[in-house]
């Protein structure tokens, strides 16, 4: 998090519905943020490749199902990356299947289940929240 409170958000999201949805969560939960989305996995490794140390993001959100490539490769190439590997990752999907839980816990990262119900996808800012505060963020 950067000295002034303000969160660093990178997000990977190929439905505009659920980007306004995550950003209206953060909202809910009184995060000061900057969001840099991307809506495709081949853009999301090719932005988070660009980061160096002083300006990787606080939290990654990755859509499993994204376009050109999946999360879990985005995944991958975060936890590779040289500033960003320690960063937590919240991986969304609407599914929850076994798969998916096995590669979150590969990756150290947390599960969301997009939810049908709007204020139950509002729970996504209390989790970046909790994620952000309580010392899992990344390392200086």
């Amino acid at each position: 998090m950067s000295s002034n409170g303000h969160l660093r958000v990178f997000l990977a999201e190929d439905n505009q519905a659920d980007v306004y949805l995550v950003e209206m969560a953060l909202q809910e939960h009184g995060l000061q943020f900057t969001l840099t989305a991307t809506l495709d996995g081949e853009e999301a490794i090719r932005r988070m490749g660009s980061f160096s140390d002083k300006d990787c993001p606080d939290i990654a959100l990755l859509d499993q199902n994204l376009p050109r490539v999946n999360g879990e490769q985005v995944m991958e190439m975060i936890r590779q990356h040289e500033h960003c590997k320690t960063i937590p990752i919240v991986i969304m999907s609407s599914t929850e299947s076994r798969r998916e839980l096995e590669m979150v816990e590969r990756f150290g990262a947390t599960f969301f289940r997009k939810a049908s119900n709007l204020n139950e996808f509002m729970e996504l800012g209390a989790l970046v929240k909790h994620l952000c505060s309580n010392g899992n963020g990344k390392a200086h």
